[in-house]
Order: structure tokens, then C-alpha cells, then sequence
């Protein structure tokens, strides 16, 4: 009896110590991302984990905060926190980061980029690469990027098909310089609000319309409480996924190569999730009772020469060479 008991005790003690080792040898990391469950956003998140905790053999754990709700719903906070370590890994958009560097507003420029083919043309070019340089600058190690599709308008009073159909309309934006000066320079009176508010202030009427991509709409539910919505590519939304820098500092290379071959798969993935989401997604809205109008080239013609003077303000703050840059390769 006493024999059975000791090899029963030694049992639990190297069950114990075999498990404490494998816990020692798990990593856990906070990965935050903007949008809900729902979103391509999270899809992509979701697939970076599954393959780094595969690729690690377990060793790397990434956990997904969904809705910003590490930094309870601030954007440009949650890149801070980024920056300062308190969240370790994220999908954020180059909105956020120019909210802390200027530069990066190049990328969602009114018609900079006119389609898809721009986008790929430049972001898998050169000029990503000098992307990935500034994120760098900003204490945050560039894994991939990846993209949630262009920026729509929708709206509560009217169809928008010209100019003078934004006149006097009450439009959230995201609380940049250059997307309060698009708006102003169309006739709209735009102003900033979190995006987590910005479901009950259309409910409300305290706004008459927004702007985003289709999956970022849906996934909010904002078509819910929307009647209108123009389909015209005003403004690409990029996504980085990032990691801290000193977290990436401390691992090892094999695991850095893991991480970046496993964001690269997930960033891809995230993006041709989202390009078929806006397609599907607009039959969604459609039987919502949404009106979706799809600008052609030709109609998008006369809001250019209204824009002009956003490029003409934001070229000091960008920079003449990157600006110039952008615009040379988005008109090829």
C-alpha cells in the first residue's frame, strides 16, 4: 500500500512538473484589432494566430481583442499603447498612425489610388516597403499589410451622385486634417466622432452619414440605419500588422520568420476576404432597403478639380517626394 502511494505521489509530481514546463515554454501575446468578430479584420487576425501557435508548436499564443476594447475603443490610443508596449501585436490602420505621423495620410488621399490595381501595383512595390520604413519609425515592427477595402459615403437625405449633393450633409469622418478638408472641399460639414458612437448618432440623426469600407459598414451595422450609399472609391483604407518593438526584439529569429511569413499569409487572406466581402455585402445592404449607386469614371470626373486644394494643403505635411510619388504611380 505504501508502495502504490509513492508511485502515486511520484506520478503527480512529474505530471506537475511536465505540465509547469510546457507552460514556461507558452508565450501569451495581445493581438488588438478595430472592428468586431465579424469583420475580415478579424478573420485575418484569426488566421495569424491559428498559424503562428501551429508553426511555434504552441510556444507562441496569440490572444485577439476584437472592438479596440484594450484601449477602450480610442484608436490613435491604442496605436500609443502599441508603440509604448502595453498592447503587444495589432491590425491598425494607417488613419491611426497618422494621427502620430503625418506622413502616413499619402496612402488615403482623395482618389490617389482610383482601383485595386493601383493599390497592388503600389503596396506590393517599392513604395510599401518605404511604408514599412515609417512604421518602423514609430517603435512598431511592420509584419505585413494588409487592407480593408476603399472608403464609401452613405447617408440618411439623398443620393449622391455629383458634388453638389454633399452640400450641407452632416458627415462623420475619422478626426484627420486632410478628410475634414476632402469633405469641406465638397460642400459637406464633416466632423470627427468615435467610431463606436457613431451607430446611435445616425440612429439619432445627429449625423447624416458616414463614411467607410462596405465590410466595416456592415459589420457595424450602420446600413441598418442608413438609406443611401455611394459606391465611388474616394479613399483606400491600408491595414499594418504590427508588432512593439521591444517584443520583437525579444524573439528569436526563427520565430521572427514565422511571425512574418504567417502575418503575410493572414494579410493576403484579410485582403481578398474584404474585396469579396464589398461585393457580397452589397446585396446585404440592398435588402436592408439601402440604395446603392455606383459611381462610374466619368461621374467621378467633377469631384477631382474639388480636391485639388487638399493636395496643395497637405503636401508640406506629407512631403513633396512621397506625395508625388503616390500620385505618379496611382495614374499609371
Amino acid at each position: 500500500m505504501m508502495k502504490r502511494s509513492f508511485v502515486f505521489l511520484w506520478l503527480i509530481l512529474a505530471l506537475f512538473f511536465v505540465n509547469s514546463d510546457a507552460i514556461a515554454q507558452t508565450s501569451r501575446y495581445k493581438l488588438s484589432i478595430v472592428l468586431s468578430e465579424l469583420s475580415p479584420w478579424y478573420e485575418g487576425a484569426a488566421l495569424f494566430a491559428d498559424l503562428v501557435k501551429a508553426r511555434t508548436d504552441g510556444k507562441v499564443v496569440i490572444d485577439i481583442y476584437p472592438n479596440q476594447q484594450l484601449s477602450s475603443g480610442d484608436l490613435v490610443k491604442g496605436l500609443q499603447m502599441l508603440q509604448a508596449g502595453a498592447i503587444d501585436m495589432a491590425f491598425s490602420s494607417t488613419i491611426h498612425y497618422a494621427a502620430v505621423d503625418p506622413r502616413f495620410m499619402v496612402v488615403s488621399m482623395p482618389w490617389i489610388m482610383p482601383g485595386y490595381e493601383a493599390v497592388d501595383r503600389i503596396i506590393d512595390g517599392p513604395l510599401g516597403e518605404q511604408l514599412m520604413d515609417m512604421v518602423r519609425d514609430n517603435k512598431v515592427e511592420p509584419l505585413a499589410l494588409a487592407g480593408n477595402g476603399f472608403r464609401q459615403i452613405t447617408n440618411n437625405v439623398r443620393d449622391i451622385t455629383k458634388p453638389d449633393d454633399l452640400k450641407g450633409l452632416r458627415i462623420r469622418i475619422p478626426g484627420m486634417k486632410m478628410y475634414i478638408s476632402t469633405f469641406k472641399s465638397l460642400g459637406a460639414n464633416a466632423a470627427a466622432m468615435d467610431f463606436a458612437e457613431l451607430y446611435s448618432a445616425l440612429q439619432q440623426k445627429t449625423m447624416d452619414g458616414q463614411e467607410n469600407p462596405i465590410s466595416t459598414i456592415v459589420s457595424g451595422k450602420l446600413h441598418e440605419v442608413q438609406k443611401y450609399c455611394t459606391l465611388w472609391n474616394y479613399s483606400y483604407h491600408l491595414i499594418v500588422i504590427g508588432v512593439n518593438k521591444k517584443v520583437w526584439d525579444s524573439f528569436d529569429e526563427k520565430t521572427r520568420e514565422i511571425l512574418k511569413k504567417s502575418a503575410k499569409q493572414a494579410a493576403f487572406y484579410e485582403k481578398m476576404i474584404a474585396r469579396k466581402m464589398d461585393k457580397d455585402l452589397v446585396d446585404t445592404m440592398t435588402s436592408k432597403g439601402v440604395k446603392v449607386t455606383r459611381l462610374s469614371p466619368e461621374q467621378i470626373k467633377p469631384f477631382l478639380p474639388l480636391v485639388d486644394s487638399v493636395y496643395k494643403e497637405m503636401e508640406p505635411t506629407i512631403g513633396s517626394e512621397l506625395l508625388a510619388k503616390f500620385r505618379s504611380e496611382g495614374m499609371k
